[in-house]
């Protein structure tokens, strides 16, 4: 039973990352489809209506299988540490993660349930016990047909049959598909583990760095574009090797803060570490932006509208483009750049610390902007008075994800999925939120001034509940 709460809660946070790619994937299903209603009404009655063609019902089971296929990398990821010592058999590890993968397949679950109350209550149609329940079990199927298991060859398409038959919607379906379940347990095998990524290039010892130091008395100036160049090869900011670096960052003879000052050399430097903590991921939100915007392109152009309907239709892929970066953005920078207890005895304050986030946090949120002004002017507008509050809601919660299982989606996505719902409705709430802005910065700020900032930084449950991911990053 332990191993089983194990690997939901792992499972748990992966449901809340999907979130992102749920509401981005019914955004675009909602305003690409030609007739909606027709396209949700044969689905429907596909998963809970009795003698009604089942076709449709495959498009769920396929995405069941891509959803638990991306879940079980992160459910896999403790099989090699501390959990192949634990006294489970094979069998319950390949259970426990077959149950665990039912949470991040949760939306399709509530659709099933949505899909029965629908055929009753809007559709006036019979509900078929068999069908609901060989839906539920046809998802089930395709979940444990993603677990990689010794012997995948033989169990993969026994799973793959067990969705197949359980989503006929009969009562022969579902017994079938029990009986193949069955049958795939007793052929699987173990489950096979994550492959580990290349080793990385170690961090120097102690010993090794006391060889590489100069002999007493000498001395060394760093400068800071030699840090700069250390974080090339090095997978997280913290493993940066900072030794001299503090007699140059504090000497008052230093040529960079004789020429900026101490405050303005600090700010440089903290923005390049920040740069180089995301690197590319910094623009990784911008295909999601792109992909949101074209779908209000596409809803605009294919479709009679008022302007009105138009301007609401821009304003609410604008905002979710918004949000969902601030929510990416915010979730690597937490990832990569852990708070550092070096780093903020440099003479800065925490409105600094907190301005030079909202820089790197506001450029995904600027494209945003900056796209939609090519559908509508004006709701643009609104977007840019409404996103300096996203982004420094994203700043705040970045102070108060640190040992949250959710990380940032959790705390971000709750509120800010408000926001974006109150400006799509009402878009002069945009400037209500913009006035609202500087209090939030001055919380913000004052969360940051009550870090408590140490070495040790526990990573709960990211790598899918594994205390071995609780390291000095």
């Amino acid at each position: 039973m332990a191993l089983l709460r194990f690997y939901l809660q792992g499972a748990a946070r992966i449901a809340l990352r999907n979130a992102l790619v749920t509401l981005a994937t019914l955004i675009v299903l909602l305003a690409l489809a030609p007739d909606v209603t027709k396209h949700l009404r044969s689905l429907a009655l596909a998963l809970a209506a009795a003698d009604a063609p089942r076709a449709p019902s495959i498009l769920v089971v396929a995405i069941a299988g891509s959803i638990a296929t991306s879940a079980g990398k992160t459910l896999r990821l403790g099989l090699r540490g501390w959990l192949a010592s634990l006294p489970s058999s094979q069998g319950t590890h390949r259970r426990s993660i077959a149950a665990a993968l039912l949470l991040p397949l949760a939306p399709l679950l509530a659709a099933v349930a949505l899909s029965a109350s629908l055929t009753v209550t809007v559709l006036e149609k019979s509900l078929s016990i068999p069908a609901l329940l060989g839906s539920v079990m046809a998802i089930a199927a395709a979940a444990v047909s993603s677990i990689p298991v010794a012997r995948g060859w033989l169990s993969r398409p026994i799973a793959i049959a067990a969705a197949l038959v359980a989503a006929s919607g009969s009562w022969i379906g579902v017994i079938g598909g029990v009986l193949l379940l069955l049958l795939w347990d007793l052929v699987s095998g173990e489950v096979q583990p994550l492959a580990r990524p290349a080793s990385r290039e170690p961090v120097p010892s102690p010993a090794q760095r006391r060889r590489l130091e100069p002999p007493p008395g000498a001395t060394r100036a760093v400068d800071s574009g030699d840090l700069d160049d250390s974080f090339d090869s090095m997978d997280s900011v913290d493993a940066v090797d900072l030794n001299g670096a503090v007699d140059s960052a504090g000497s008052a003879d230093s040529p960079a803060r004789t020429r900026r000052g101490p405050r303005l050399a600090a700010l440089g430097f903290s923005l390049r570490i920040a740069r180089r903590a995301l690197g590319i991921r910094a623009f990784s939100s911008l295909p999601l932006t792109g992909l949101l915007l074209g779908v209000a392109w596409l809803f605009r152009t294919n479709n009679d509208l008022t302007r009105e309907q138009a301007a609401g239709a821009t304003r609410l892929c604008m905002m979710s483009a918004i949000l969902l970066s601030q929510v990416v953005t915010a979730e690597a920078l937490l990832t990569r750049r852990r708070p550092w207890p070096w780093l903020r005895s440099l003479p800065g304050s925490s409105r600094q610390r907190v301005g030079e986030d909202l820089a790197m946090l506001g450029i995904p949120a600027l494209a945003a902007v900056l796209g939609a002004c090519l559908l509508d002017p004006v709701a643009a507008l609104t977007g840019l008075c409404a996103s300096p509050l996203l982004v420094v809601l994203a700043g705040l919660t970045l102070r108060h994800a640190r040992g949250r299982t959710s990380g940032v989606v959790g705390l971000l996505m709750g509120a800010g999925a408000v926001l974006v719902a109150i400006v799509t409705r009402w878009p002069a709430s945009a400037f209500v939120m913009l006035l609202s802005t500087v209090p939030l910065f001055l919380l913000t700020a004052r969360s940051d001034r009550r870090l408590v900032v140490t070495a040790w930084d526990p990573l709960h449950n990211d790598a899918a509940g594994d205390s071995l991911s609780e390291v000095y990053r």
